[in-house]
């Protein structure tokens, strides 16, 4: 009797449950895709170091997916209380029609189990579809060979994925046997006519509402004018200004907007435009808390999702301009470094190319630095060899000048002293500044500057040596035997495959928990402010129908409520990509050292991915609130 009734009530509700149940499939199929990353990597036969940090990143997984679990079931816990509070009255009248509060524990229980078989079987087939796309993407970046690609199923994600949300699914059926049997029959038949209370009168919204827009203003101020140095200070009460005037922005924006609207009476009274700024207003007054908590996660998910776009970047500007060359090979001053390789080793050898870097010190051309570090000088014609190895323009420099050369501003900002002017030799050079940004060896360090071939000498310095190669394997097997060499010393060499394999770890790390935990922000962000726009059609759809009786087509109404719920879906999401701007310039500050000057074109698919996320979800809650309004 009471798992058919349980069976109709699932299939009567399913459209309104079509969000929560979406969530669910979503999150049990993201949860599953990356605990079975490990895997995937099996499957794909990578090397022996690639499939060593997937096995860290698995076990790096089990605590991130236990703080996902702990969050997702705080959301599920928090959705489920949504859906109790709309059945309260659908409750009372079973308690009238005689049932016992333990039947109806028993109802709700069976549902939710019902659920979350759907949820989990869904879940995992998607999850697992989902998988076989993420092999693709792990394939990609870690350079493997699609050949070996077959159909992999992870138990263990499995069996992780059953265990968490069958905890989660426990936790909700304690909660929901918890407050049945704690209510009564009144209180559940008079929940819809219980009211809502406004937090703020109209001064006080006013003036909290000057105060957000003021701490809102110090807040980026105080980033964006900071120094470097500067920052660890600022950045504490930045932070709590920021989150201060985001709690009170929402508490007073709609009562601002609303005394405003009503001063353009040809906006105010055009339509429906009154009736939707008032339900706006007497909506976010009560509900500001869960709508800062909404704009946090989307800045946390867009920002998330903007380091790991940023990081892969990096890694792929640094392989190209710090590690330009697949080997370069430095000895001391009195060596010869190509003789290092051996003969049978040079036959694969493309390109090459040896020269001598002399080695200064700041202290040589600056007074009193703050940091004595190392400069070296390279002549013209052999930086001009270099640029022609990889296919590059030359650069000229007259007698008198010399340039600085590095891939990394940040070394080029900290060292801003060396453009004024050098002595050398007893003459004057003066800086030119040629943009070029090749490195004169791999994971080369300090300050190089390019002056004349006839003043490039010293007393002291390295001998270097780099080339490119036919093929990957050619590489290899210089590689091989450079790792191999006994009895030399005072030598050191660096290539790219060997910066590529260390690298690819890392990458693969960043790339996998920036998804993970960006979409699980996203989907948290989303689902609350989702929730709370069904909640409050649920609750006002009388309103809606007081409206249709005074004359209001259905056009009308289905235009005003598209715009309370654009309205209240984009507000939060207005304020995240203001504080996303603000933290952008601190983040690029910092990131100057690394040459990341493309975080802002990251920012941007960034904040695409998060607006598709968010989008789904509008369109969900609108055509769901619709249904709700039109159904009664």
């Amino acid at each position: 009797m009471l798992t058919k009734l349980a069976f109709k009530n699932i299939y009567k509700n399913f459209r309104d449950y079509s969000v929560y149940i979406f969530t669910l499939v979503l999150s049990v199929s993201i949860f599953y895709m990356f605990n079975s990353i490990f895997a995937q990597g099996v499957m794909l036969k990578l090397s022996q170091d690639i499939m060593v940090a997937l096995s860290g990143f698995n076990k790096l997984t089990y605590y991130i997916s236990l703080f996902v679990s702990i969050v997702l079931g705080l959301l599920m816990v928090f959705a489920n209380n949504f859906f109790m509070r709309a059945r309260k009255k659908e409750l009372g009248i079973y308690l009238t029609l005689g049932m016992k509060p333990k039947d109806i524990i028993v109802l709700i229980t069976t549902e939710t189990f019902l659920l979350a078989l759907f949820a989990l079987g869904f879940g995992l087939l998607f999850g697992t579809l989902l998988s076989q796309v993420m092999s693709l993407v792990t394939a990609n970046l870690f350079d493997a060979d699609l050949r070996n690609y077959q159909f992999v199923f992870s138990m263990d994600a499995a069996v992780r994925t059953l265990v968490n949300y069958g905890v989660m699914f426990l936790t909700i059926t304690l909660f929901n046997a918890v407050s049945i049997g704690r209510t009564t029959m009144v209180k559940l038949l008079a929940a819809s006519k219980k009211g809502e209370r406004l937090v703020f009168n109209t001064p006080v919204s006013i003036v909290l509402f000057l105060i957000s827009v003021g701490l809102l203003y110090y807040s980026r101020h105080a980033i964006v004018n900071s120094t470097l140095l500067a920052l660890p200070t600022i950045f504490g009460k930045a932070l709590i200004a920021g989150c201060l005037a985001t709690f009170l922005f929402y508490a007073s924006v709609m009562k601002f907007l609303t005394i405003l609207g009503g001063k353009i009476q040809s906006f105010y009274y055009r339509g429906l435009n009154m009736f939707v700024l008032r339900q706006l207003n007497s909506k976010i007054a009560t509900s500001f808390l869960s709508m800062s908590v909404v704009s946090i996660c989307l800045l946390i998910a867009t920002m998330i999702f903007s380091s790991g776009y940023a990081v892969q970047q990096a890694f792929k500007t640094i392989n190209e301009n710090e590690y330009a060359y697949d080997l370069s090979l430095s000895v001391s001053f009195e060596s010869k470094a190509a003789e290092l390789l051996p003969e049978k080793d040079r036959t694969g050898i493309r390109a090459a190319h040896e020269y001598t870097l002399y080695k200064y010190y700041l202290s040589d051309f600056v007074s009193s630095p703050k940091n004595d570090v190392p400069v070296w000088l390279i002549g013209l014609e052999d930086y001009n060899a270099l640029l022609h190895m990889k296919g590059r323009q030359p650069i000229a420099l007259a007698a008198d000048e010399y340039t600085m050369v590095t891939s990394n501003m940040g070394t080029l900002n900290a060292h801003k002293e060396l453009r004024n002017g050098i002595q050398l030799k007893g003459g004057s050079l003066h800086y030119a500044d040629l943009g070029v940004n090749l490195n004169v060896r791999n994971n080369s360090s300090g300050v190089v500057l390019v002056v004349p071939q006839q003043l490039a000498s010293g007393s002291e310095g390295r001998n270097v040596a780099v080339m490119d190669f036919v093929s990957k394997e050619a590489a290899q097997n210089a590689l091989d035997s450079i790792e191999n060499l006994k009895d030399v010393w005072d030598y050191d060499y660096y290539s790219k495959i060997d910066f590529a394999t260390e690298s690819l770890g890392v990458r693969g790390l960043v790339a996998y928990v920036s998804l993970y935990m960006g979409f699980v922000f996203m989907i948290s962000g989303s689902l609350i402010i989702a929730l709370q726009q069904l909640s409050e059609a649920n609750e006002k759809k009388q309103r809606y129908r007081v409206l249709s009786n005074l004359g209001a087509n259905r056009r009308m109404i289905g235009r005003a409520l598209f715009m309370q719920t654009f309205l209240y879906f984009f507000l939060p999401l207005i304020v995240a990509v203001y504080h996303a701007f603000t933290t952008m310039r601190l983040i690029q500050e910092v990131a100057e050292f690394g040459n990341m000057s493309y975080l802002y074109s990251t920012a941007l698919y960034s904040a695409l991915t998060v607006l598709l996320i968010y989008g789904i979800y509008f369109v969900l809650t609108y055509v769901l609130s619709k249904r709700i309004i039109y159904k009664n």
